[in-house]
């Protein structure tokens, strides 16, 4: 891979990282005190895979940092608060649908991508990934099974009334 195209694809996964911090610091704010723990391990884990790739970029940029850094953490902010509003469930799917689609993206990087030290951040950061995308996906179908259970405990309490 050309150091230019390499460049902009560490670019590009830092600007989603920086997005992914203020998603999950955001989200992690809106959802319910027994989610919050959980919320609050993935904030960790991608404020790693920010830093893990702010440095590859500062050095694949002889040092310098990146301006838009700060813009792009307000406009995902925003987004978190906007999809906040929808409740826990659809903040559960975005973040999911945004987990896979980072996993579709290292996925594809690490095809291409022969720089050593690049590959071994790609190889870390996929794998928490594919983990987060796991843990989300069984969030998902809890919350789905509990909403279940309460439409069923309201049923039999209607019929009994």
């Amino acid at each position: 891979m050309y150091h230019t195209s390499l460049r902009r694809l560490i670019r590009k996964f830092l600007m989603l990282e920086i997005g992914a911090v203020a998603l999950y610091r955001v989200h992690g704010r809106m959802v319910s005190k027994r989610l919050r723990p959980l919320f609050q391990e993935f904030l960790a884990i991608e404020i790693n895979h920010r830093e893990q790739f702010a440095a590859l970029d500062r050095s694949l940029h002889a040092g310098r940092g990146w301006w838009a850094r700060p813009f792009l953490d307000l406009a995902a902010s925003v987004v978190a608060c906007i999809t906040s509003l929808a409740g826990t469930r659809a903040i559960l799917r975005f973040e999911r649908s945004i987990e896979q689609q980072a996993v579709r993206d290292y996925s594809h990087a690490l095809t291409t991508v022969e720089h050593a030290g690049t590959r071994v951040v790609l190889e870390h950061v996929l794998a928490d990934e594919l983990r987060h995308d796991r843990l989300t996906s069984l969030l998902m179908q809890y919350r789905g099974d509990e909403e279940r259970h309460v439409k069923e405990l309201e049923k039999a309490l209607d019929e009994h009334s």
